[in-house]
């Protein structure tokens, strides 16, 4: 056999026997990447996802995960994001949500958005992608 054909060969078997890498997750098969986090208002309680394919397949995941923790069905998604960050503050009488590329900008817009509202605002949750820019 000349050495042509058992080169051909050979990467044929090879193509037969390994046809490729294995399927990617449902985040691998979207370029962006995204996360939701869920609130209770009346137990104060909260649901987050990260890493979903797609903005609605998070904003469910994170109801039904606040869901969990929560007595009433009032869990609703309250912030969603694409490539970043999510955050939640919760005040004396109320809440405020924030996003951005880092963990900076969301929790700054989170903590702004409370105190436009109520006072006693603090970050409760906070999320982001494993692909976001600058989580710090």
């Amino acid at each position: 056999m000349n050495r042509k054909l058992l080169y051909t060969l050979t990467i044929l078997s090879i193509g037969i026997i390994w046809p490729g890498a294995p399927e990617p997750s449902r985040a691998e098969d979207s370029p962006s990447r995204f996360g939701a986090i869920a609130f209770s208002p009346s137990a104060r309680m909260c649901g987050y996802v990260f890493d979903y394919a797609d903005k609605e397949s998070a904003r469910k995941g994170a109801v039904e995960e606040c869901r969990l923790h929560a007595e009433k069905n009032d869990c609703k998604a309250v912030v969603d994001f694409e490539d970043g960050c999510g955050a939640l503050a919760v005040g004396d009488i109320g809440y405020g949500t924030g996003w951005g590329g880092s963990l900076g900008t969301a929790q700054r817009h989170a903590l702004d958005s409370c105190m436009a509202w109520t006072g006693g605002c603090q970050i409760v949750r906070w999320v982001c992608t494993t692909n976001a820019i600058d989580k710090k």
